[in-house]
Order: structure tokens, then C-alpha cells, then sequence
């Protein structure tokens, strides 16, 4: 038999496995693959759209008290995504809406869980929002939206983005930390993270994306996919 010993260090490498040995492409492509699943599925999730109007309108005083950002996640399990709730597995859809309010095109949240509901979510929002998805979206909002997975460039597309978003691993070390997604703000060349640890608690600005991701949950956060969005010229 196994000792307790054994058991933990068995445990924490097969935890470890997917953040250190599997690559961000095909994690990329995992979530495509399960977007393509739910669409084949054809659930049809329209009558979740008036209660999640009426259950918004609940949040509003305390979007006025954060310029209209979404910081608190935690507070977002009135709203129904998919099989779950936004607070479970609702921040790429916070996300979206973070970057559109900060863009200038801001849309209702009920709006942009439902254009997701159609085509985004992941194993009935368990699994949350495809980054693919996202990135149609904001495109079909007729921003610009380049998406990348490659570590080495994520300096470069923020850099060339008026904000972006970024989806991570919590934990590099630890797939049971999860993966959240998060709309960075770009002013005066400083970036902002929204949304980060879902309770209100608000980051301060750092330089860039490397700078951000060093600073989260201890330096054990790592990129995934980064997609950079700006108004077309």
C-alpha cells in the first residue's frame, strides 16, 4: 500500500503535470475543442436572459463605486451561465465586459452571458469561456483582437493594445488553483488588472504584462493565452 508519503507526492505531480508539461497551444485547443462540443449540443439557454436583467440591476450601485468595473466576482451567483453561475464560472465573461467598459463600448452583462451562452461556454460553463470565443466576440464587436500563447509575446501585443486580456493558471505549480481570466486596463502606459482575486480587492498598476503576472498570488501565477484589443483606427 501506498503511504500517506507517497500518496501527497503522487498527488502534487499529477497536479503539477498540466501547467509544467503541457503546452499552451494545446490547452488553447482543449477549450476550442469543448466550445465546438456545446454548439453541437444545441442547449438552449434564452430563458435565463430576464433574470439575469432583474439580477443585475442589483449590482449597479457598486459599479458606480468602481468607474464601472466588475471587481467582485464572488458576489455574481444571482446570475445564471449556462449550467453554473457567474460567480463559479463567469470571468471571461467579466472579463468582456471589463475591457468594453474601459473601450468605450460598453455593453449589458446579461447581453454578453447570453451571446456567450450561444457560443463560448465550455461544458455548460463549468469548464467557464473559450478564449477563442472571446476573442470572436470582441472581433464582432468590431474592435481589433490578436490572440497569442506565446509567453514571448505578450510584452509586445500589450504594449500594442489599449488594454488586454489574460487567461492564467493561478497556480503554475497546481491545477487544482484553477484557470481565471482577467481584463487588464492600459492608461498612460500602466496596466490594471480587474477582477483578480473576485472579492473588490483592486491591484495597483504595474508596467506590463510580465511585471503583472510576477506580482500575482506570489509569483505562482503563469500566462496562458494573452489577447490584446484596441479601437480600430
Amino acid at each position: 500500500m501506498f503511504s500517506n508519503k507517497m500518496a501527497s507526492v503522487l498527488s502534487s505531480f499529477f497536479c503539477g503535470f498540466i501547467p509544467r508539461h503541457v503546452g499552451n497551444r494545446t490547452v488553447y485547443t482543449a477549450y476550442e475543442l469543448l466550445r465546438r462540443m456545446q454548439r453541437m449540443a444545441k442547449r438552449d439557454y434564452k430563458g435565463h436572459a430576464p433574470a439575469n436583467e432583474a439580477a443585475f440591476q442589483k449590482h449597479l450601485t457598486r459599479l458606480q463605486q468602481t468607474g464601472g468595473y466588475i471587481e467582485d466576482q464572488m458576489n455574481y451567483a444571482d446570475l445564471a451561465y449556462g449550467k453554473s453561475t457567474l460567480r463559479s464560472a463567469g470571468c471571461g465573461v467579466i472579463a468582456v465586459y471589463n475591457i468594453l467598459t474601459h473601450l468605450g463600448c460598453p455593453r449589458s452583462l446579461p447581453e454578453i452571458i447570453s451571446g456567450f451562452e450561444k457560443d463560448g461556454l465550455c461544458l455548460d460553463g463549468k469548464w467557464g469561456t473559450s478564449p477563442g470565443a472571446i476573442r470572436d466576440y470582441l472581433a464582432r464587436s468590431g474592435l481589433s483582437a490578436s490572440l497569442s500563447v506565446k509567453k514571448e509575446e505578450y510584452k509586445t501585443l500589450a504594449e500594442d493594445s489599449q488594454g488586454f486580456i489574460l487567461t492564467i493558471y493561478n497556480d503554475k505549480n497546481d491545477i487544482r488553483q484553477q484557470i481565471h481570466t482577467i481584463a487588464v486596463t492600459r492608461e498612460n502606459g500602466r496596466c490594471t488588472a480587474h477582477n483578480v482575486s473576485c472579492d473588490g480587492k483592486i491591484m495597483p498598476p504595474c508596467p506590463g504584462p510580465d511585471e503583472l503576472l510576477a506580482s500575482l498570488h506570489g509569483g505562482r501565477a503563469a500566462g496562458i493565452v494573452l489577447i490584446g484589443v484596441k479601437r480600430p483606427v
